[in-house]
């Protein structure tokens, strides 16, 4: 079967269910889980259903059993699910389980277990860069309802979010935007992508910028108006300061220029500075919701850092929430940029790098929800060769640690993190789960130097086996 066919089959049997009966709807804390989350919830409100939203972080054992006593009969996950079908269906048993995600999974234990499972890999599909689980989501509104199609802008902000864009969709990414498109709800444009380039003036835009991170420009201010008197692009006119579209041709090349030596990378940088832009004209041009990378950025800064409600009421047009949201955005990027000044400083201290690997011990400086963040910057950043392995580690508020592995580079050089991390947590203890170039775990505390010490062993020993 196709990807189509386990998305119609889900519709089916959920237009079989009481349309009395509400839904509970629990989705992962990141932008895709948020942008399928709103999804879902647009798409039932439109069926007339009623249902409560949860966004989590980690889906546990522990938290499963925790639903086993609400009132409610049909739960869909979102974004989360597929390693722990197991544990789904054995803890709620008797209730009705969808599952709409895209991360790899054991498919015998799909197979065996009574629930609703959509998920790219069932078909051959790959997960990391055909369609997200907020894409799925919208097929699956669609099979609900055609005119569920104005709702592919959250589908693709998903994606964006997840990293699915290199420098243009692919797979079933691609036919989401065309719905877009034609619609007139998204407009694609080739450009500088710079964070904020539509919010804020253009020295704030350096300023602020963290994807790429920009060397003793990121969150120093002054540095970034250095720089441009330094490629002669003037800050300021009679006007005040200028904004990015303000500049001329000759200037937007001298900045593009500038930025690419700053940065010192190859094709890959120049892929990742200047592409294609998803804009939503119907949106206001000065919110980050006129752009759907900020979008999602958006969406991910909110759910990170446990506003996830403001999330998903921008996403479904509440201004109030999105004022909220954007004020949030704001100290969001300052946190990121003092994580990743602290990372700079504590290069030989706190962050350990090796050869093949470098191994990030944040302890409580980065907050849990971000480390994966963190991992995700640096493995963009060009600071280390292709296929090396970075390993954040973050305590949580309830003394666990939190674990984000990430391959550096742009290709899909290195070793499988999420074999790796399997077979990790399976000798110490924990659970987690991901993709072969980004994956992550939630392990006990007593658990962290033995957990260390065997990831690394087991990553040397597949390196060696890939050399064989």
């Amino acid at each position: 079967m196709d990807l189509y066919a386990y998305v119609q089959q889900a519709a089916a049997r959920f237009k079989q269910l009481p349309s009395s009966q509400p839904v509970r709807v629990i989705a992962n804390y990141d932008a895709d889980g948020i942008a399928a989350a709103a999804l879902l919830l647009k798409a039932l409100q439109r069926e007339g259903r009623t249902c409560a939203v949860s966004v989590i972080g980690q889906l546990s054992t522990e938290v499963i059993t925790s639903f086993q006593h609400e009132p409610y009969g049909t739960y869909f996950f979102l974004d989360l699910g597929a390693n722990m079908l197991t544990p789904l269906t054995t803890h709620l048993l008797g209730k009705h389980l969808f599952i709409f995600d895209h991360h790899y999974f054991d498919k015998a234990l799909s197979q065996e277990a009574d629930a609703v499972h959509v998920n790219p890999y069932l078909c051959g599909m790959d997960g990391t860069k055909d369609i997200s689980a907020s894409g799925v989501t919208y097929l699956f509104a669609c099979c609900l309802n055609s005119s569920n199609r104005d709702l592919s802008v959250l589908g693709l902000v998903g994606a964006l979010g997840d990293a699915q864009e290199a420098h243009g969709f692919q797979g079933m990414n691609q036919d989401i935007l065309q719905d877009a498109v034609d619609l007139g709800l998204i407009e694609v444009k080739e450009g500088i992508r710079l964070f904020g380039a539509r919010t804020k003036p253009l020295y704030k835009v350096l300023s602020q910028c963290t994807n790429p991170y920009l060397p003793s420009i990121t969150g120093n201010e002054r540095a970034a108006l250095s720089f441009l008197e330094e490629l002669h692009i003037p800050a300021r006119d009679s006007n005040g300061f200028r904004w990015l579209h303000q500049l001329q041709r000759e200037e937007l090349q001298r900045l593009f220029d500038g930025l690419l030596l700053r940065k010192a990378g190859g094709i890959e940088t120049t892929e990742k500075l200047f592409g294609p832009l998803y804009l939503l004209p119907r949106q206001k041009i000065d919110t980050p919701l006129h752009d759907a990378r900020e979008f999602a950025t958006l969406l991910n800064a909110c759910g990170k850092t446990n506003k996830s409600s403001l999330a998903l009421g921008a996403s479904l047009g509440d201004a109030a929430c999105l004022d909220k949201a954007m004020t949030l955005l704001s100290s969001y990027h300052r946190e990121i940029t003092s994580a990743l000044r602290w990372f700079y400083e504590q290069r030989g201290k706190a962050v350990i790098e090796q050869e093949t690997y470098v191994l990030i011990r944040a302890e409580t400086t980065i907050r849990d929800s971000l480390i994966g963040v963190i991992t995700s910057l640096l493995s963009k950043s060009n600071l280390y060769p292709e296929g090396t392995v970075l390993i954040g580690l973050s305590q949580t508020l309830s003394g666990e640690i939190k674990v984000s592995c990430r391959i550096s580079g742009d290709s899909e050089r290195g070793p499988d993190l999420r074999r790796l991390m399997h077979d990790t947590i399976t000798l110490t203890g924990g659970h987690g789960g991901g993709h072969p170039i980004a994956a992550g775990a939630v392990i006990p505390q007593e658990k962290e130097e033995l957990f260390i010490t065997t990831l690394i062993d087991r990553l040397q020993k597949q390196l060696l086996e890939e050399h064989i």
